[in-house]
């Protein structure tokens, strides 16, 4: 694998990691109900993304004038290659013309060359620009003269490279025109003079000007090749490939810088940086406080939704009471008001006063005393049930509210974002019980349509047919010498049609179940509110359970980066 190739395997495997990092992100999205924020992060992330995909393979020669570095460069990339600033007595650095977007070659041959040419004056202001490339650089080649590869004059410069700037575990040392001083057709006389170049010249010089330490000496990368062997020119060889290889060496270079790029390929650095910058950010900070909040809701939500569990079992029975009551008041419906229209129909025009006085009373009070009585002694336990459950309700929900609420800014923020404590509860409980509940509970008159009574209706129908022939309650005795026996049964036979009005009237709205239930005013708003928080409990059950597996899969992000 060429030093190209692995270059773009790293950026590929940089673009992959990254890749999952942005998909852990994306799902934290999720979970902006436990304080997380991942924006800032994405963001961060696909800087890196772009950082990585922009990236080119960064390559700086460092070296003499003539030390055919243009020949080495055109020999690594095997195509010919030249410098944009052709003059190799440029103190400038030189870019190199690779015809290749993934990489870039830099010359710095002012590095050495003022003090060779006795301009230190401009060594410094020389250093600012070359530092710029060498310190962003992925790989540098050391080109040095074979018979002298390491000159005391340059222990200032080395001393800059390799310690101030710390280059050294990014360095090839390249022993260049190698074929001057050795055969380079001859194994054993090239393996000879390279030993003797590096381990009596190289190693030597270097730990003397700047201290090589027993690990640098090791790691130490130097190669010796021959970039034009015999002078024959580059064309000559890229035509003459197998030969050239094996003259030139240029093998050697390739698997040294190969080497380099997959140890300090830079890549792996900026997917380390953007991965600890957001795991930090996200794992180290905003994890711990998220979990904590929602261990803590946890435990709120499992008490709430224990309680309301409850409650929808008293609602439960307070549905089967209601039923009883249906079924109850049915009966009495049907048998109360048969029962007067059977005596309305036995009555005469002796006992019709008797009748209206007691059975039906003023304006129809007793009658409708007597309905609203039996309503209520079905409904009055329903009722107290449902007082007693709109006010459980309300004091879990609030109980609930300040629990959260307690947790600080990240609670109040879960509490408008989670919806369990919404307007519909919210306002079945609290206005409910700030009006007393007298709201709830069932209003016969109203409800019924059974009028103070529908009796207005009798004083002004069913009696008015009897006073069309002068008759009033107060006036009776007097009637009696106008009976008609004839209009007084039309009377009658109005007053009946009228009592199975009525009751036809109510047995529909008891039989109606809806319109029965709405008699219970509180039942159906309360019902809803215990079914939609349970689900709303549910939904963020799962969604506790959900964050609890994101968590997981940051701590095995994590881990792995670590490793």
């Amino acid at each position: 694998m060429t030093t190209q190739q692995e270059f773009k395997n790293q950026k590929e495997q940089g673009q992959a990691v990254l890749e999952k990092l942005q998909g852990f992100l994306e799902q934290g999205k999720d979970f902006e109900l436990f304080g997380i924020s991942v924006d800032d992060s994405l963001e961060k992330l696909q800087k890196a993304k772009d950082k990585i995909n922009q990236r080119k393979l960064k390559v700086v020669f460092i070296g003499g004038f003539s030390e055919g570095k243009t020949s080495i460069a055109s020999a690594w990339l095997g195509k010919v290659v030249g410098k944009i600033d052709s003059a190799e007595s440029s103190d400038e650095v030189a870019f190199y013309d690779t015809k290749d977007d993934e990489i870039e070659i830099f010359d710095t041959p002012g590095l050495f060359g003022f003090k060779e040419k006795g301009q230190g004056v401009n060594a410094e202001k020389y250093k600012d620009i070359t530092k710029k490339f060498v310190s962003e650089a992925d790989i540098i080649l050391y080109v040095m003269n074979p018979t002298n590869p390491i000159k005391a004059s340059h222990k200032e410069d080395l001393e800059w490279l390799f310690r101030t700037l710390n280059l050294l575990p990014r360095t090839i040392f390249v022993l260049s025109k190698f074929d001057e001083v050795a055969d380079m057709g001859d194994d054993d006389d090239f393996e000879s003079e390279f030993a003797t170049k590096k381990d009596k010249s190289i190693i030597p010089s270097l730990n003397e000007l700047i201290k090589l330490n027993a690990n640098e000496k090791a790691q130490l990368k130097v190669v010796a090749v021959s970039a034009n062997p015999e002078g024959k020119g580059l064309d000559f060889w890229l035509e003459n490939q197998s030969e050239f290889k094996k003259l030139s060496h240029i093998d050697s270079l390739q698997n040294a810088t190969t080497e380099i790029i997959k140890q300090n390929g830079g890549l792996e650095s900026i997917t380390l940086e953007a991965q600890n910058s957001i795991l930090s950010d996200i794992v180290s900070k905003q994890l711990p406080q998220a979990i904590t909040l929602q261990n803590k809701i946890k435990g709120d939500m499992q008490r709430l939704n224990e309680s309301i569990k409850a409650l929808r079992k008293d609602m439960e029975r307070t549905n089967d009471k209601i039923n009883d009551a249906q079924i109850a008041l049915r009966e009495f419906v049907a048998r109360y008001f048969n029962d007067l229209i059977r005596q309305i129909k036995g009555t005469s025009l002796e006992t019709f006063g008797d009748f209206m006085q007691k059975e039906i009373g003023s304006e129809g009070s007793l009658m409708s005393a007597r309905v609203q009585n039996e309503f209520q002694r079905h409904t009055h336990s329903v009722i107290n049930e449902l007082k007693t459950s709109i006010e459980r309700f309300d004091k879990e929900r609030d109980d609930f509210e300040k629990a959260v609420i307690s947790y600080g800014k990240q609670g109040v923020e879960w509490l408008q974002k989670s919806g369990v404590i919404n307007n519909k509860n919210v306002i079945l409980g609290r206005d409910l019980l700030k009006t007393g509940l007298e709201k709830i509970g069932v209003n016969v008159g109203t409800a019924l349509n059974f009028k103070p009574w529908g009796a207005v209706k009798f004083a002004n129908g069913a009696l008015a047919a009897v006073a069309f022939f002068g008759l009033t309650l107060e006036m009776w005795d007097s009637y009696r010498q106008y009976e008609k026996e004839q209009k007084f049964q039309e009377a009658k036979a109005k007053i009946v049609e009228m009592l199975e009005n009525q009751m036809n009237e109510l047995l529909n709205t008891i039989n109606d179940t809806k319109k029965f239930y709405a008699l219970f005013s509180g039942y159906e708003p309360l019902k809803n509110a215990l079914e939609d928080t349970q689900k709303d409990l549910q939904t963020l059950e799962s969604a506790s359970a959900e964050f609890e597996k994101w968590v997981e899969q940051g701590e095995i992000i994590e881990a792995e980066i670590v490793e």
